[in-house]
């Protein structure tokens, strides 16, 4: 029997259910009214605290987290099993540059059928002054 699933993102700071720690990192969720926490333990893993789940469950935590870090690809449970693990994600470009480079570097990745590779990410970048 498939139960449905109420994925609810907590954007608060301050909620008793969870550590202030994971609350600050925006990993806390409410999933049925449980709490869980993708805690992120370094630049792309994180370790996933609350009760156990399903496959059901467990995926699609992840991907709503995955939507805002996509840069997290490791994923563990409270024993650092990993539960699940995703494409290396690499920043290519990580200077300011011109629309023309954009361009051109976009045009190098085309494949021969005309397509751009499926794990291509760009990512904008705010400058700072």
């Amino acid at each position: 029997m498939n139960e449905q699933i109420i994925l609810v993102r907590i954007n608060d700071y301050n909620d008793k259910r969870f550590s202030q720690k994971v609350l600050n990192q925006h990993g806390c969720y409410l999933v049925n009214d449980l709490p869980y926490e993708i805690e992120i333990i370094n630049e792309n893993s994180a370790i996933i605290h609350g009760k156990s789940m399903d496959n059901i469950l467990f995926n699609q935590l992840i991907e709503d987290f995955r939507f805002y870090s996509p840069q997290i690809i490791n994923y563990y449970n409270e024993e650092n099993k990993l539960l699940k693990t995703y494409p290396n994600y690499k920043k290519i470009l990580h200077k300011p540059f011109h629309l023309w480079q954009l361009l051109h570097f976009l045009q190098q990745l085309k494949t021969p059928f005309g397509r751009y590779p499926k794990n291509l990410t760009l990512s904008p970048c705010i400058p700072t002054i």
